[in-house]
């Protein structure tokens, strides 16, 4: 796989354990996939850059879970937060 971008060691292991088949999907990918995109589809109307500190492992997760599913890191963000608005993810 040719990288485009510099990968920390983390980010390094996890493509390598992709790369070698190792990462399980979950059953729901397919349905996820095509969810994001409606929500990436309906965020690329009109955006505005914002800059949010997150911990540095959370960060790590989601961008591993990105690789995992074949949707950019920062596209999942944007549609948490989308879906938070609209009610459909609740905190507790």
């Amino acid at each position: 796989m040719k990288q485009t971008m510099k990968l920390d060691a983390y980010e390094q292991d996890i493509l390598d354990r992709f790369d070698r088949g190792e990462t399980v999907s979950s059953e729901n990918t397919k349905e996820f996939t095509a969810r994001m995109k409606d929500y990436i589809n309906f965020t690329q109307k009109s955006k505005k850059s914002i800059s949010v500190r997150v911990p540095e492992n959370d960060l790590y997760d989601i961008k591993r879970k990105s690789i995992e599913i074949g949707i950019p890191y920062q596209n999942i963000i944007q549609s948490l937060i989308h879906s938070f608005n609209q009610g459909k993810i609740k905190l507790s």
